[in-house]
């Protein structure tokens, strides 16, 4: 495709990134390096999006990185590397009384470690955050296993985030459903997941977050990211990241997101939450649980039975 990116090209400075604009921006970085992804068994595919290229929409949940001759990538610092989609603060069981984390996609990353797990020694799944309903962080569990029995030692959880002050914490749920996905997948019962939230001072606006977010994990992909976490991204420098962006995607779905401000919010994906409501009149009327029904199988799962929607119900995804 050609580069579309020219002098006159657009930026708007005052857009949050959404999931998919931080997913794609990876996916993007991991195409430059000529790496695939495995997902499930022995497929492999190139990118975690719908194969048309001007589309933003994430038809895999998670991949492990792999070389072009199929063998496990690994960065400068010895890691296997994974990708997955958001991890986020509140599901709609939450919204609705609950308060349950969204660990969806996360999940499906580990289990697909755990299938190669005796291929693996220390491994990396880098994921966005969002942590707050405006705020985006970068991610990343850090996974050593024993050489010989395969077994997980460690499990490490790093939030990086862009701000320089104490503003944000790690939800209880949050490190509660991380900690119980990584103790019954792996039978480690005892395991102690350690966490470290990291505030990098690299954002001075309220809209870069999800744009420092992506790049920063590019660092992780390479084994480096304290090179990454040296850079701000304040006045200037917040834009011409942007730009380099949308070099990068070369995607006018991408550079239309940004534009538009596309987030959460968006129309389309409130009439999607109108629909759902509909269902859960309907099942309120049966007098069944609707909050225990979310609760157990979440959103995600919950809008499988939705054929007719186009985004993943409940889990602050927009359309793409």
């Amino acid at each position: 495709m050609k580069n579309r990116i020219n002098k006159n090209t657009s930026v708007n400075t005052k857009s949050y990134y959404n999931e998919q604009q931080i997913v794609r921006v990876l996916d993007s970085y991991v195409i430059s390096k000529s790496l695939r992804y495995l997902i499930d068994g022995n497929e492999l595919v190139t990118s975690l999006f719908q194969s048309k290229s001007n589309l933003m929409s994430i038809s895999k949940e998670a991949g492990i990185l792999v070389r072009a001759d199929g063998e496990i990538y690994l960065n400068k610092s010895s890691s296997s590397i994974s990708i997955c989609g958001l991890v986020d603060h509140m599901s709609l069981a939450g919204s609705l009384g609950g308060y349950s984390a969204i660990t969806h996609d996360l999940k499906i990353a580990l289990e697909q470690v755990l299938e190669n797990k005796e291929k693996i020694t220390k491994h990396t799944v880098i994921f966005p955050y969002h942590i707050t309903a405006i705020h985006w962080v970068l991610g990343e569990i850090q996974l050593n296993f024993d050489k010989n029995t395969h077994n997980l030692i460690t499990a490490n959880l790093n939030i990086y985030n862009s701000l320089k002050s104490e503003k944000n914490t790690i939800q209880w749920n949050v490190k509660k459903e991380i900690s119980d996905l990584i103790k019954n997948l792996f039978a480690c019962p005892e395991l102690e997941l350690i966490i470290d939230l990291i505030f990098t001072g690299q954002q001075d606006d309220v809209f870069s977050c999800g744009a420092i977010g992506a790049e920063n994990g590019k660092g992780i992909i390479d084994g480096d990211i304290q090179s990454k976490l040296k850079i701000n991204y304040h006045s200037d420098n917040a834009t011409l990241l942007r730009i380099r962006h949308i070099r990068e995607v070369n995607c006018e779905r991408f550079d239309d997101m940004q534009l538009a401000d596309e987030q959460w919010q968006n129309p389309e994906f409130q009439a999607d939450q109108s629909y759902l409501k509909k269902i859960i009149s309907a099942l309120e009327k049966s007098k069944l649980d609707i909050v225990e029904i979310l609760q157990k199988h979440d959103a995600i799962s919950f809008g499988k039975f939705i054929k007719s929607s186009k985004a993943k119900i409940g889990d602050n995804r927009p359309l793409a």
